[in-house]
């Protein structure tokens, strides 16, 4: 029996086209970005995929292109039978894990990394 960890990255890991491939191939992933951008009303397809990379570096802007990201790739593993037994996640990382695990909804997950990444923002 094959068990799976997933880390999940935090902020610093975006770059401008994350998440475009995995997107163009599988349509749960897809639906993770339509559902990210719905909750926050942020496109972040456009910003993962075009950037520019000055507003993707932003942490507003960073932080909730990094988790539906992150929850993207976690679907298409999902999906894919690939099962985590444990989740865990580098600072902004943490919530992706938390969402992954269930411990979080995506509406609640996504929420909460927009104020952070906000509020982050504003102190930097």
């Amino acid at each position: 029996m094959t068990v799976f960890a997933f880390l999940f990255p935090g902020q610093g890991s975006q770059q401008v086209g994350m998440g475009e491939d995995i997107c163009r191939q599988h349509r749960c992933a897809r639906s993770v970005y339509e559902r990210v951008s719905k909750i926050t009303g942020v496109d972040v397809a456009a910003m993962s995929f075009q950037g520019p990379a000055s507003v993707l570096k932003e942490s507003k802007n960073a932080q909730v292109s990094i988790l539906a990201t992150s929850l993207a790739t976690f679907a298409v593993l999902s999906e894919r039978g690939v099962q985590p037994a444990y989740c865990a996640g580098h600072s902004l990382g943490e919530y992706s894990a938390l969402i992954a695990a269930g411990a979080l909804s995506m509406e609640e997950g996504a929420r909460l990394v927009q104020r952070r990444g906000t509020l982050m923002s504003e102190c930097g």
